[in-house]
Order: C-alpha cells, then structure tokens, then sequence
C-alpha cells in the first residue's frame, strides 16, 4: 500500500512538471555538473547519477543554488544523455504526441520556493519506484547525464521559507530500508499548518509538500550516494515558527559508509502559492 500511494503522488507529481514547465528532454549521469553559464544567477551547483546498468534501476540528484539577486518561485533544468563514447542517447518518443514525450519526465529535475542565496536539491530515484526502468525512456541506457537550466520564475515580494534541517538520526535499519527521526527547523516568522487531508503544509503564502534529500560526500567534497527520504503522513504536525518539530520519516536505501559525510536539503515537491 506504501508504494501504491509513493506512485501516486510521483505520478502528479509528473503530471505537475510536465505541464507547468513543458517537454523535458534528455537523460541523466555520473557526477555531471551543469550550470546556466551566468554569474549572479540560478545554478546547477552538483548532480549526481547513479545506474545498475543489468536491471536499469537508477538515481539521480541535482542541488540547485540561487546566486541571483531574486527569490525564485520555481525551476526546472533537463538532461542531455551520453554514452561511454560521449554521443548523445535518443530518448524514446511517442509518435503521436508532439508538444511533449511522456518517457522523457525523468530527465527534469525542478524546485520551488528558492531564496537569495540558498541551496535545494531533487532526487528520483527507483528505490521509491522500482517499476521504473531507463529503458522505457531511452534507447540505451545512459553511462553520463549533462543538465542545463531550462525554465525559472524569479519573484522579488518571495520570502524566505527558513526550513531547514536541524537533524537526521537513523532510528531503525530494517536491512533494504530504514526510518529516521528528522528535526526541521523553521527560522522564519510563519506557522507551518499539517492538513492530513491533504497531506499539504498550509500557510499564508503557499501550500506545500516536503521531503529531505541526503547527499553523502567523500573527503574531496565528491558526491558518492544519495537518499530520498520521506515523512510519513502519520507522523507529520505543524511546524510553528521559530521553532523545531521532529518527525519520522524512511528511505527505501540505506547509505552505510561511515567515512562519507552527510549533508541535508529540504526539497519541496509540491507548491501551489496564492
């Protein structure tokens, strides 16, 4: 049942990407770094991808910073896909659909809510959905990923959200997944209201959904595994201002290299702002 529900809300969550920001085309790869090539402005500040080249599971992850001198409402950047031979991979099309490919969605990577000067990050990942495959979406599968900005929506009246991760603490290892308690910290002067009906966090300026992205980094500073980690609904309360809420939440995979160093972004996947 968990994971019927995960796809259903991956599904919108598709079904959001796609038609608010149009087609995304390309494909994902092995830390590549993009950028818009400007200073001052929206960056692809690290990627990461991650394939099993036998079965086509795969993840990927793209930190996103805003070094321009405007709040951003939302963005998205697409994937350029390579082969070991650095040629681009076609992706699988349907025919009869012409504004957008359907097996494309997995080649965007998108965000809301982005202040002056902070940093977010979108992971997919097969962990969640094992049904997905690259080969559904491209003709081979990928050995690299090239990621470019696409679309952004800056917003100078934007506030800040202030949350951010105060602290993850694993507090279960069922071996192929684990659960965590998760401290979010809420700096800024807004209440946060849960709605379990709709599973949003509700407040004056926007109604949203959260996740936490962990990022494990070698000593270089290398990005060398991820985690897509999840509230559970159960769980979820409201995140008073100026004030930290701990709650639990799980991640279908588990990075277990001590010598790697965690790092934690809030990644809002759902945003609808008033």
């Amino acid at each position: 049942m968990k994971r019927i529900i995960n796809r259903i809300i991956i599904a919108c969550l598709i079904c959001v990407m796609l038609f608010t920001f149009g087609g995304c085309s390309g494909t994902d790869s092995i830390p590549n770094v993009g950028s818009s090539g400007k200073k001052d402005a929206l960056e692809i500040a690290d990627s990461y991808y991650y394939v099993d080249k036998e079965t086509g599971d795969f993840s990927f992850l793209v930190v996103f910073e805003n070094n321009s001198t405007d709040p951003i409402r939302e963005g998205i950047c697409t994937a350029t896909a390579y082969d070991e031979e650095g040629k681009s991979i076609e992706s699988i099309k349907k025919a009869e659909e012409e504004a957008y490919s359907y097996s494309d969605y997995s080649a965007g990577a998108f965000f809301y809510w982005l202040g002056t000067g902070e940093k977010t990050a979108h992971m997919f990942t097969t962990d969640l959905i094992p049904e997905e495959n690259l080969l559904d979406h491209y003709l081979s599968i990928p050995d690299s990923l090239e990621w470019k900005i696409a679309d952004q929506t800056p917003d100078p009246a934007l506030t800040p959200h202030g949350l951010s991760v105060a602290e993850c603490t694993m507090s279960a290892d069922y071996d192929n997944w684990a659960e965590y308690d998760v401290t979010i910290r809420n700096d800024s002067g807004t209440d946060y209201l849960y709605d379990p009906q709709s599973m949003f966090y509700k407040s004056d300026i926007a109604d949203f959904t959260i996740e936490v992205v962990a990022v494990y980094r070698d000593a270089e500073g290398n990005i060398k595994d991820a985690e897509l980690i999840s509230f559970r609904p159960p769980s979820q309360k409201d995140i008073p201002a100026n004030s930290e809420t701990t709650m639990t939440s799980y991640s279908n995979h588990i990075c277990r290299d001590e010598a790697l160093t965690p790092e934690y972004y809030i990644s809002i996947n759902q945003c609808i702002f008033h």
